[in-house]
Order: structure tokens, then C-alpha cells, then sequence
């Protein structure tokens, strides 16, 4: 295979929320202004989901707007890791969590940069 085009010297982690979304398994369910979610969206950008509900406007933990639309707290499980419109409780490691999920997976590894700019709070 040989690539056709030239390289825009972009990636991925650049333009989420702008032109790049990622694949965040939900559902579009009859009667629903919004998809329902069905996944821990706690380890990723919420800006790759793709959808923002104006009702909800947590800006210390946006992951938190997204509750009322995620199916994961509709079932009790025990790696559940918090519950729906809390905070996350981070005394135990993740790893230290027992059982499978029985939900969707779901990751996003930003590079070095991209870290260094959400700490010091600066938007992509």
C-alpha cells in the first residue's frame, strides 16, 4: 500500500472534540433526546463522545454530565467504581477492582504533550 496525499503533521489528539470522535458504544433508544451510553466513560476525554447535553454543565468533572445517560449505573456490578453523579473514588487502584466488566471497555491513551496541556488546564 502506498499512501496518496502528504502527511498534515496532525493526529488524533489534536482535533478531538473539533473533527476527531471516537468510537463510544451507545444506543439510540425511541423517546430519547440523547444516545444512552453504555460504557465507563471515566478514562476517556468526554470530547470523544460527540454529544453534549446543554441541560448538564459540570465543569469540575464533565464526566458527571454524562450520567443520566449512561447505562452502566442501571445495574448494580461489583466493578462498578462509583455511582451515578459522584465522584470518582480513587483510594483503590483500578487493578485492585474485582470481577470483569459488563460493559464496553473503553480507553484513550493521549500522548505526552496532550497531558502536559490538561494539566496546566489549556485547551488542544
Amino acid at each position: 500500500h502506498k499512501p496518496a496525499g502528504c502527511n498534515q503533521h496532525k493526529d488524533f489528539s489534536s482535533g478531538i472534540g473539533l473533527e476527531s470522535f471516537g468510537y463510544i458504544p451507545q444506543m439510540e433508544v425511541p423517546g430519547f433526546h440523547f444516545p444512552l451510553l453504555a460504557t465507563n466513560i471515566d478514562d476517556i476525554d468526554v470530547q470523544l463522545i460527540g454529544w453534549k447535553d446543554p441541560n448538564r454543565n459540570n465543569e469540575i468533572d464533565p464526566h458527571r454530565n454524562y450520567d443520566n445517560h449512561n447505562m452502566i449505573f442501571d445495574v448494580p456490578h461489583e466493578t462498578l467504581h462509583r455511582s451515578r453523579n459522584t465522584a470518582l473514588d480513587s483510594s483503590k487502584p483500578r487493578e485492585e477492582r474485582k470481577g470483569r466488566p459488563i460493559f464496553s471497555v473503553v480507553k484513550h491513551y493521549p500522548p505526552e504533550w496532550a497531558l502536559r496541556l490538561k494539566e496546566n488546564n489549556q485547551r488542544l
